[in-house]
């Protein structure tokens, strides 16, 4: 498939065996130091069987659950690691359900992003961080939105990723009408053609749009 990049869920681990898939329910028994040893085991060998193949193996932040939410950690984790074709994807939904702002932690990556999911949703809505986050959670907040439709800042993210002067393609996630009836091809097509205007407006407003310290001072 001549593909450049993978994602890896972070921290998400098969739990029990290769055999089984672990939910993240599960995923929560383990400490986090633990999940992570596992990683630090597995990645040096399985991103040197890549990197022959010119793959990159990306790291992705998760929503709601308490191993996968800060995607500090996820920088940290890969800088420690220190592989040359190991790298961040940043998903704009997920981080924002964590209440995260995706345009700083773009720029906090920098060269260690990698890839993108984009789409957008209300936020956290009252999650509970204290909690270790369940798929219940996630299912009510991760709405994968069109881009526009939810609350997060797209002019901002659009320029930190200038700023950062990323060179990859922007890759949108299934972004929809959550509760929308029409499941059809049509449906899909018609969220996507919305979503491709929806981008090229939000770029043309990262272009001309004062920064809000400079509309404060007219």
């Amino acid at each position: 498939l001549n593909a450049r990049s993978t994602v890896w869920h972070f921290r998400y681990i098969h739990a029990t065996g290769p055999s089984e898939m672990s939910g993240g329910n599960r995923v929560n028994q383990f400490l986090l130091e633990d999940l992570d040893r596992r990683m630090a085991e597995v990645l040096p060998e399985v991103c040197s069987y890549a990197v022959e193949k010119g793959i990159e193996i990306n790291l992705e932040n998760l929503p709601c659950y308490r191993w996968s939410r800060v995607s500090q950690e996820i920088l940290d984790f890969i800088s420690t690691m220190n592989l040359p074709n190991l790298g961040f994807i940043i998903d704009t939904g997920h981080a924002h359900c964590n209440d995260e702002s995706p345009a700083e932690i773009i720029r906090q990556a920098g060269p260690l992003l990698r890839d993108t999911h984009f789409h957008d949703n209300l936020g956290s809505r009252g999650f509970d961080f204290n909690s270790l986050g369940t798929q219940a959670d996630i299912s009510t907040r991760d709405l994968h939105l069109i881009p526009g439709l939810g609350t997060i800042n797209w002019v901002g993210v659009i320029r930190a990723l200038r700023e950062i002067e990323y060179p990859f393609p922007i890759t949108f996630e299934e972004p929809q009408i959550k509760g929308h009836p029409d499941p059809s091809i049509v449906q899909w097509s018609r969220c996507m053609d919305l979503t491709l205007k929806m981008w090229r407006v939000l770029e043309e407003a990262a272009t001309f749009i004062p920064n809000p310290e400079e509309c404060m001072t007219e």
